[in-house]
């Protein structure tokens, strides 16, 4: 497992979404975006592309496609000229974990044989252009470190202004930001389990962007938070980070999707104060037992709408196990309901039941034929679902869910259900289908689509052109922006070279965990 490398399919990136729309073409307010980076030429570029190195000098372009509704899934594109993907220089595809606004998160590792390497990872903050005038970047940031370790499911990443630049102390920075002169910082945070310590005692770690250093605050909740049903003491796992910026600027709700949502200030100047805890609706079958080996991004998801409502659903699957097959199952149906809740600040329970249907509602409205397939449809009982994903438009009554024939297969579809409205729309093919293994967390929700934002009355440029086509446009040239520092590579320790081809290494302060 450990020596697996890049999958032949990440070597064929689909064809949709490539080129750019700048013009008067209304571009989606959000997308899903598969987390796997594919590999391509240096030809696939457009108006999003941007570059940056690696740690041990190599460049990197990035290049983002965005396809044109949210079922057909966009992706990222990734190229170097001195790494070769189909051999052994890259551990795994690099992956998208994080993503908020116009920004996105992602981790490459170098190396076949070093995918759970986590001190050989570099980490890039990919940034859309927010304005005409500022082309998108790429920005390697400080390493971690060893002593700070966190899973994908447990980081996110969020806007800011420095207490030095705004009148607030860390205000979040204003949300359509167009003039070129206003710094754009960042901050990176994680919220994981301290593994080297009694079990209740957590870690916050914040990365942030004007200093570029990482800081850690520690947390004991099981001297804080009333144990959970069958938990003896408090236990939370994050598997997704949602942004509640809008309700108060820095609050961000760190969740496991089998228990409930901790809210933590990450901008407080001093020390976050103590999370604040809110459970998530009952199971929809009562009595379950809740197993910690089940991902629940299998059947849960939780996000926040265009409303800045929290939305909630979950799917539960009605099967049996296949009587010749061992590995397989038989669909016999589902049923899924979503909650919502518009007020974090009560203490009540805040959650309301908006919808909840069978698969067997909507059953006929299936279409006859799904699309590449060439076989009858199963009825939408007997399909395999899973993963499903809320929309981030206004109510998120829209929920888009992966689909196979069977779970093994490497076929795959985006199905959207209004839930509301019960309604199907138009199915779409998963390309990413032949990366994946059964149905599980494989895209994620983003807004990156939206960006630039056209400044208010002003007119929008002509569509961005493909590299090798013609515009009289000058061609926006991405920024390159990189931190230099000392760190381990795949053949050891070595100095980094600067922009001037030169080598340099970074000073670290005392209170820096590297």
């Amino acid at each position: 497992m450990a020596q697996m490398g890049v999958m032949d399919a990440s070597l064929c990136p689909p064809f949709h979404g490539r080129s750019v729309d700048k013009g008067t073409r209304r571009r989606p307010r959000w997308v899903l975006l598969d987390k796997l980076a594919y590999f391509a030429g240096a030809d696939v570029r457009n108006a999003t592309t941007a570059t940056s190195k690696t740690r041990e000098g190599h460049e990197i372009q990035v290049t983002l496609c965005t396809a044109a509704q949210p079922q057909l899934v966009s992706y990222v594109c990734v190229h170097s000229p001195t790494l070769n993907p189909a051999s052994d220089d890259y551990a795994m595809e690099p992956q998208i974990i994080a993503a908020h606004d116009d920004l996105l998160l992602i981790r490459l590792i170098l190396g076949r044989g070093n995918r759970f390497t986590v001190s050989l990872a570099d980490y890039f903050v990919y940034q859309a252009s927010i304005a005409d005038d500022i082309p998108p970047s790429l920005t390697r940031i400080t390493h971690p470190g060893p002593m700070i370790t966190f899973t994908n499911h447990e980081v996110a990443i969020l806007h800011y202004i420095p207490e030095d630049t705004h009148h607030h102390p860390y205000a979040l920075r204003p949300h359509n930001p167009l003039s070129s002169s206003s710094k754009q910082h960042y901050i990176v945070t994680a919220f994981s389990v301290n593994r080297y310590r009694p079990p209740g005692e957590y870690k916050l770690h914040l990365y942030h962007s004007h200093t570029q250093q990482w800081t850690t605050t520690h947390f004991n909740l099981a001297a804080t938070m009333p144990p959970l049903p069958d938990l003896s003491p408090f236990h939370h796992r994050t598997t997704n980070v949602i942004n509640l910026t809008h309700q108060s600027p820095g609050l961000m709700a760190f969740v496991d999707l089998w228990q409930g949502l901790l809210l933590i200030n990450v901008l407080d100047k001093v020390q976050p104060a103590a999370p604040r805890y809110i459970p998530l609706p009952p199971p929809l079958k009562q009595g379950k037992v809740i197993s910690g080996r089940v991902d629940p991004t299998d059947v849960r998801d939780i996000a926040v709408d265009a409303k800045g409502h929290i939305n909630f659903v979950e799917l539960e699957v009605d099967a049996i196990q296949h009587e010749s097959d061992r590995t397989g199952y038989i669909s016999q149906g589902w049923t899924v309901a979503k909650w919502s809740c518009s007020n974090t600040e009560s203490d009540d329970c805040c959650w309301h039941m908006d919808c909840k249907l069978n698969a067997s509602d909507i059953s006929h409205l299936m279409p006859p034929e799904l699309p590449n397939y060439c076989h009858p449809t199963p009825t939408l009982e007997r399909l395999h679902i899973g993963h499903p994903l809320l929309s981030l438009d206004n109510n998120g009554d829209v929920v888009y869910f992966m689909a196979k024939v069977d779970h093994r297969d490497y076929k795959a579809w985006v199905i959207p259900v209004d839930m509301r409205k019960r309604l199907i729309h138009e199915p779409a093919v998963f390309e990413g289908a032949p990366r994946t293994l059964g149905i599980g967390s494989t895209f994620i929700q983003t807004t990156i689509s939206n960006y630039p934002q056209p400044a208010p009355g002003r007119k929008q440029k002509q569509p961005g052109m493909l590299l090798g086509s013609s515009s009289k446009r000058k061609s926006e040239t991405p920024y390159l922006t990189n931190v230099v520092l000392p760190l381990p590579t795949r053949h050891g320790v070595q100095k980094q070279p600067d922009a001037e081809g030169g080598s340099m290494e970074a000073e670290f302060s005392d209170n820096m965990l590297l």
